[in-house]
């Protein structure tokens, strides 16, 4: 199992790698995406907007041009696995799992299992980031009005065949447009990293070269 959103963008190439592949696809709302985003990772909420319509349109992309693949793809909206047992119960008979617990009892078991493995403390943030509004998902100010000003372009101009559910009435014009700003340096600023990286490996690569190129030298 692989879980990088980013991969709803290579269905094409994830299905000629593996053509037996199940892909399950999370809808959440966008701003619940976009508030987990900013709160958890300090993206820009225009970023995860960027994000969250490319991997939507790629994914309806996708079915439009492979219509035929549409029956080893699953669409589970986030809020309904979250608390409807009948969600969870499609999710379990599309991956064809036999003899699967009851629904809660799942939840319960994947819990435990988490907790065992990575403690209680980081129990404690994933079930506070999975709830906005909640103590892991803290947005106020001009942020908050940024998010539901790009929740309500979805709403409006979002993928076609994604139904995003948001009301669409829209954040302050001023905060939307300083986060594009803010959206702007932070692509900047992870470009420039990865220049910096990239300097640094062929730095790297040129100062074990001097030695073996002197060593060369002095045998000849």
């Amino acid at each position: 199992m692989e879980k990088t959103p980013t991969h709803a963008s290579y269905l094409r190439e994830i299905f000629s790698l593996f053509p037996d592949a199940q892909v399950i696809c999370v809808h959440r709302k966008p701003a619940g995406v976009m508030t987990s985003a900013v709160a958890t990772f300090g993206m820009p909420a225009s970023i995860s907007a960027l994000d969250y319509y490319r991997a939507y349109r790629d994914v309806m992309r996708f079915l439009q041009e492979s219509p035929e693949r549409a029956e080893q793809i699953h669409f589970a909206f986030y809020d309904k696995i979250k608390h409807s047992d009948q969600a969870l119960d499609e999710l379990i008979a599309f991956l064809g799992v036999r003899n699967a617990p009851p629904a809660d009892a799942l939840r319960q078991a994947v819990r435990d299992e988490f907790r065992n493995l990575y403690g209680d403390s980081s129990m404690q943030s994933i079930q506070a980031g999975m709830s906005p509004g909640g103590p892991g998902e803290e947005v106020s100010g001009w942020r908050a009005s940024a998010i539901e000003g790009f929740a309500g372009l979805l709403s409006r101009h979002g993928p076609e065949g994604l139904s995003v559910e948001e009301n669409g009435q829209g954040g302050h014009t001023l905060a939307v447009a300083a986060d594009l700003l803010l959206g702007g340096l932070y692509i900047i600023k992870w470009r420039l990293l990865c220049l910096g990286y990239r300097a640094a490996k062929q730095l790297r690569r040129w100062k074990r070269g001097v030695p073996q190129a002197r060593a060369r030298d002095n045998l000849e």
